[in-house]
């Protein structure tokens, strides 16, 4: 996945780990789906921030508002022990042309 557009986006000032959406949007970009419990832990980890999932869930709400011609949020939902999960990726607008939506295995 071209993470080109994070570096473009960081050296504009308009992407910073300073922020919360700015770790959100580092934490969930690329190919592999995670859940907001996910994206939590490693936020954790990389900036040892306690960033909370309802603070997540609304940073993924924003990317669409902050970052329209640049990232695309997609989600989609899975049943796991019979309760709906969701999960989320952010990606690259020019990478989301190539790659269509697929399901996790």
């Amino acid at each position: 996945m071209n993470q080109a557009i994070l570096f473009e986006l960081r050296d504009a000032g308009r992407l910073s780990a300073k922020s919360c959406l700015g770790r959100t949007v580092m934490a969930a970009f690329g190919e592999q789906w995670k859940t907001l419990r996910d994206l939590e832990g490693e936020i954790f980890e990389r900036w040892h921030v306690a960033d909370t999932q309802p603070t997540i869930s609304a940073r993924l709400r924003e990317v669409q508002l902050r970052y329209p011609r640049e990232l695309l949020k997609q989600s989609m939902t899975r049943k796991i022990n019979g309760k709906t999960v969701w999960f989320y990726r952010i990606v690259a607008i020019n990478d989301n042309i190539n790659n269509k939506l697929e399901e996790v295995a």
